[in-house]
């Protein structure tokens, strides 16, 4: 049985310079009612994420940092009117996807 995981939880600190993606069995799904998933291929996990959350999600390829990912995703936002408060709020959930095993570093 599925299950949502991303209830709130601590978070352990985090390093913003970290190079992440995601971990071999998570993939973001675009859903068909204009809705955005991360889903366990192996498990069946899943938890319903924002358009901006999947589009920072994507930023993570393991070359770019962390921060890196966010600031390019703050500055798109910010030149379109949005909030100045997104890089906590995209920290805060990669902390949790890092916290959950969905992102993890690329190999050495």
């Amino acid at each position: 049985m599925s299950r949502n995981i991303f209830k709130r939880s601590m978070i352990s600190p985090f390093l913003s310079r970290m190079k992440l993606r995601l971990s071999e069995n998570w993939e973001v799904i675009d859903g068909l009612d204009g809705d955005f998933y991360i889903l366990n291929n192996e498990n069946g996990d899943w938890k319903e994420i924002s358009p901006r959350e999947a589009e920072a999600l994507r930023r993570l390829d393991g070359k770019r940092s962390v921060k890196e990912a966010i600031r390019m995703l703050c500055k798109n936002s910010l030149e379109e009117g949005g909030s100045k408060d997104l890089f906590k709020e995209i920290l805060h959930f990669f902390k949790d996807c890092s916290n959950k095993g969905v992102l993890r570093k690329p190999p050495s």
